[in-house]
Parts: C-alpha cells; structure tokens; sequence
C-alpha cells in the first residue's frame, strides 16, 4: 500500500544558507556606504512559493539562526518578505553559545520529531546529526531547485516504501551527494524537465 508523506518541519539557519553578507571597503570619498550588502541565495523567491504555497500542507518551516534577536528579526523581514507570518517560531543562539540541540523545538512543538524535522544550514550547526542538511557554501548556483528536487525524491522513495522516515534517507541520500550527482546531468532549465517535478511535493 503507498503511503502519503508526513508533514515535515524544515528549519534554517539565514546566513550562509539563504543569505549572505557582502562587506565592501571602509567608507572613503569614493565609498561612502560601507555597510555590508545582503545577497539572496537564487530563486529564493520562488522556493519560498514552493514551501509556503504549492506545499503548505506538507511543511511547516521555522528559522533558528546563529546572531541575535534583533538580527534574526531584520533577516528574516529581507529573506522571507511577505511569507514571514508564516514561520511557526523564530529561535536566535548567538555561535558562542554552542551548537543547537532540537529538543527544544520538539518540547515546544511536540507534533514533530526526530523523523520529521531537519535543520538546513551550510555547515555543523546542531547536536543531532542525522537531522542536519548540509548546503554547499553560497554560491550562484542551482540550490534552491535542486532542494525542491530532493524533498520530491524523498516523497518518492517514501510513497514507494522505500525508505522508512526523512532522516532514513537523509543518511542515505545526502543533499551534497544528491546535488553533485543531479548537477552533472542538469540541463539548464533544471525544474522543467526534472524526473519529480510533477510528483507530490
């Protein structure tokens, strides 16, 4: 019998992930806007369109960054624009305070757990592992299609019975893995002629 996929809780960490900050020179004559640019990773809005829209009955998205609160509420105002009424929490851990342990958000959202939720960011972030989605580093570059493309792979594999949970196939099909395999043969209009575009998801 196949099964529908259950809903998922994808949390992100900003920076690094769907942002970067750009620093250009001290201020000068020639300068004189030093403040650091933010850079959106490519397609972000229609990634966005994708979680909060085509599949909001399949995930629930929240952010938990590494800067303060205060910082936390001015990214994610720029990165996710009109869809951050949407997030189910906004946590802020500023780096120093060590990596992040999921309990907390399973104790406050106990509707998920360690098979539902995953925490993307590009690099060692989280006490669990198995939960962690490692992006490559920002870059311009096709990540943001190829992740919409590797959650349709796991409704796939999961639909078909061929894997027992998310973090099931995060360890055995990882994103970075999944994404070089995927590049190699991409064309350019990527999401077009994808094998799982029409799938659920």
């Amino acid at each position: 019998m196949e099964r529908i996929p259950p809903k998922l809780l994808l949390i992100f960490n900003l920076e690094g992930a769907l942002c970067k900050r750009i620093y250009s020179a001290p201020a000068s004559i020639t300068n004189t806007d030093p403040s650091p640019k933010l850079l959106l990773r490519n397609d972000l809005d229609g990634f966005l369109r994708w979680m909060f829209i085509k599949n909001k009955i399949f995930f629930k998205v929240g952010v938990w960054t590494d800067t303060t609160s205060e910082a936390t509420e001015s990214l994610v105002g720029t990165v996710f624009g009109r869809f951050s009424g949407g997030l189910l929490f906004k946590y802020a851990s500023p780096a120093e305070q060590g990596l992040k342990d999921l309990q907390r958000v399973w104790y406050n959202y106990p509707m998920f757990n360690d098979t539902t939720t995953v925490y993307i960011d590009y690099k060692d972030s989280v006490v669990q592992k198995k939960n962690q989605l490692l992006l490559k580093e920002f870059d311009d570059d096709k990540t943001l299609y190829m992740l919409q493309d590797y959650f349709r792979f796991f409704s796939y594999q999961y639909h078909f019975k061929k894997i027992h949970s998310l973090t099931d196939f995060m360890i055995k099909t990882p994103f970075i893995m999944f994404m070089n395999e995927s590049d190699k043969k991409a064309p350019e209009n990527y999401t077009e002629n994808s094998k799982f575009r029409n799938f659920t998801l």
